[in-house]
């Protein structure tokens, strides 16, 4: 099964020019231009049509051009060879209004389930090498993806986690009280734990199909470690049992502090290749194609998982990456759904000979 993007109309959106592009499928497309062009709020505006977030601001209001009140976006989408017509308004100061079909549309939920997209930034190396709060960011994005029931477990720990943080903030409790909150909170957490590790060992297993027949350089095997309360890598069956041992041993803590400290908001986990971490071992070049493997093993599950391969938006994301690497990893890319990737380098051309070529200049966007 195949989703793919056939048009889409755009006006009032960033520094891009009305604009009306139409895609012929399967071919890959590439979008050419130096930096500050447009690029990327292209990509962001196909993004946000089929998320509702912007790839770039939590702010609406950074997304509408400087010289108009609203953004328009609309799209005609295909998936299992059944036509959506998608429509995105938005005014200064004023509410968003998404239409499907013609039909208001108060939920991007069922949207993203059948329309799954895969942004795939410059910046990507940061996902994975950053900070344990981005780490946890991603892997929560892909599990949400991944198993619907993700999003209710992961929602419903945030509500008791903020009623507990606000005991903590405002009542001065008892340890009994404490208790209360955390008999509440441990199952929940060890179901959002069990999620992440099963998610992270699919990753890992498509990664290591991706890599099976290409580039010696990935032959080392990949290891990804789960980390919380104080082990490198975590036993999920004893999770449960050791936090609620550590709420018993920092519940002072906790008290002084006024907030929750231990559970999966603190968790971690490590990439370990050929048996050295990847974040402190490895060049920052290695680090990017490894960050893209594992993104695309993403999207390798999620094919598995719902019988059809995401659209894939890549922002200049090859750069740092040497001319061999790249080359192999594009070839990864043949034929697995729609692709739109964007560079500022006239020589990438080579790494998709047969896509559909534009430039993009100074938010006009140019055919050939």
């Amino acid at each position: 099964m195949r989703i793919n993007i056939k048009k889409i109309w755009l006006k009032g959106f960033r520094n891009l020019t009305e604009t009306v592009l139409e895609w012929t499928p399967p071919k890959a497309t590439l979008i050419l231009g130096e930096n500050n062009q447009g690029k990327t709020n292209l990509l962001e505006a196909l993004a946000f049509l089929l998320t509702g977030q912007s790839t770039q601001t939590t702010n609406l209001e950074d997304i509408i051009a400087i010289d108009q009140d609203e953004f328009t976006l609309v799209a005609d989408l295909e998936s299992k060879n059944t036509p959506t017509r998608l429509s995105i308004r938005y005014r200064r100061g004023g509410e968003m209004v998404v239409l499907r079909d013609q039909q208001l549309c108060t939920s991007f939920r069922s949207i993203k389930q059948e329309f799954p997209t895969v942004f795939i930034s410059s910046d990507i190396v940061y996902a994975f090498k950053d900070s344990p709060q981005i780490r946890r960011q991603n892997i929560d994005r892909f599990c949400e993806n991944y198993d619907p029931e993700f999003t209710a477990i992961k929602r419903q720990y945030d509500r008791l986690l903020k009623q507990k943080n606000s005991v903590l903030k405002d009542d001065n409790p008892t340890p009994e009280t404490l208790q209360f909150w955390n008999q509440q909170l441990v199952p929940i957490a060890t179901k959002i734990v069990e999620h992440r590790i099963q998610a992270l060992h699919h990753i890992q297993t498509h990664y290591q199909t991706l890599v099976s027949n290409g580039n010696p350089l990935f032959d080392q095997p990949l290891d990804i470690h789960y980390a919380a309360l104080g082990e490198n890598k975590l036993d999920p069956t004893t999770y449960a049992e050791k936090l609620t041992q550590k709420y018993e041993e920092i519940m002072d803590k906790e008290i002084a502090s006024g907030h929750n400290l231990a559970g999966p908001g603190r968790d971690d986990y490590t990439l370990i290749l050929g048996g050295q971490n990847l974040f402190i071992y490895f060049s920052r070049g290695i680090n990017k194609a490894v960050a893209f493997l594992l993104t695309l093993a993403q999207w390798e599950a999620l094919y598995h998982k719902l019988g059809a391969y995401p659209l894939l938006l890549l922002d200049d994301t090859f750069a740092e990456i040497d001319v061999r690497h790249k080359t192999w990893l594009c070839s990864l890319l043949t034929h697995k759904g729609q692709l739109i990737y964007t560079s500022v380098l006239p020589e990438d051309k080579l790494l998709f000979p047969d896509a559909t070529h534009y430039h993009m200049i100074q938010g006009h966007l140019h055919h050939g």
